[in-house]
């Protein structure tokens, strides 16, 4: 994911890992930002992080990401 996000696929984002855990938009802009950057949460995110490691929720916040971006672009295309 090389592209840059615009304000509404980052909001977009930000509203689906806010569906999967809670915490304040600085973080969770974090984590959009590894994604978006690249494609997956880094091993020092998930230091600072650890929390994420349990019940797949590494899997679930990437994929959050992921749908948000993808999803956007898609319907921009049309």
């Amino acid at each position: 994911m090389n592209t840059m996000a615009t304000a509404r696929q980052w909001s977009q984002a930000r509203l689906r890992v806010k569906d999967v855990i809670e915490g304040p938009n600085i973080d969770i802009d974090r984590f959009v930002a590894d994604v978006a950057q690249h494609g997956r949460l880094s091993p020092e995110l998930l230091a600072a992080f650890p929390l994420l490691t349990q019940n797949g929720l590494v899997q679930r916040v990437e994929a959050a990401v992921r749908a948000a971006l993808l999803t956007n672009i898609k319907e921009g295309a049309s």
